[in-house]
């Protein structure tokens, strides 16, 4: 009997195994659902590093049905999927894609949420590549704002050899380095959003100091919530909900 309940339960996990990676060519595939001509609250969403679109979808479909025009760009990488090239690559390439579709059709200023590594592009393309001008609100979930610890648990030459992406997520990179230096523009709206639960981003990694220059950032605590947690969890997007409604208050009262 316990022999032919685990062939059953490794047949199971064959099928689920060959569903994915028949259907990993879609995972990236981007379905207009939103109106631009009728989209007053923008928001681009960014998955993280060995993920595709598909990881973000729950939050999207909530982030629809309560009223926000939501679009996702294909940040490819491995086999043009995974979000594994560098992140200033990576942002050059969705500053460029967000210019033409803010140009393109007439967007108002919007939010970007950035999911661990999207977080990081999220935050280059603000502090770096003017982003400003089009984003008001940057809200990161379980982003390692100073680098991933694990990456230094004894597989740095791994990391070399796989991903520039991974390396520039080490603690204490030359690119995190730089990073840490770039303050957030004025009128800017940032809020990082961690858990102690999560064991991959640690929250002291997430942790952005908090200014009061014209930029209002803030450190949020999301207790019980695990790394996959934030783009699944009701509760995680409740907080997240409220973030972008105080990131729209915000703009409107600096640009008042």
């Amino acid at each position: 009997m316990w022999f032919w309940n685990r062939l059953k339960r490794l047949r199971l996990k064959w099928h689920h195994l060959n569903t994915y990676f028949r259907t990993l060519s879609d995972a990236n595939a981007i379905e207009r659902l939103t109106d631009f001509t009728r989209c007053k609250h923008p928001v681009l969403s960014l998955y993280g590093f060995g993920a595709t679109r598909r990881s973000v979808q729950i939050l999207e479909s909530r982030l629809r049905a309560d009223g926000f025009g939501v679009f996702s760009i294909d940040l490819g990488g491995f086999m043009d999927l995974f979000n594994t090239a560098p992140i200033d690559k990576t942002a050059l390439m969705v500053a460029a894609k967000i210019e033409n579709l803010s140009r393109r059709h007439k967007l108002p200023r919007f939010s970007i949420i950035g999911y661990s590594k999207g977080g990081l592009i999220g935050r280059y393309y603000l502090a770096k590549l003017g982003g400003e001008e089009r984003v008001h609100t940057l809200i990161t979930l379980a982003t390692p704002h100073r680098g991933s610890p694990w990456l230094l648990l004894g597989i740095p030459l791994l990391v070399g050899f796989l991903s520039k992406g991974l390396r520039q997520m080490m603690p204490q990179s030359r690119f995190m380095r730089r990073l840490a230096k770039l303050p957030f523009p004025r009128g800017v709206y940032v809020a990082s959003i961690y858990s102690p639960a999560d064991k991959t981003t640690p929250p002291k990694f997430c942790r952005l100091s908090e200014v009061s220059n014209g930029t209002r950032v803030v450190n949020v605590n999301l207790p019980q919530t695990r790394h996959s947690d934030f783009v699944i969890k009701q509760k995680a997007y409740l907080e997240i909900r409220k973030h972008l409604n105080e990131g729209i208050k915000f703009d409107l009262k600096m640009s008042s």
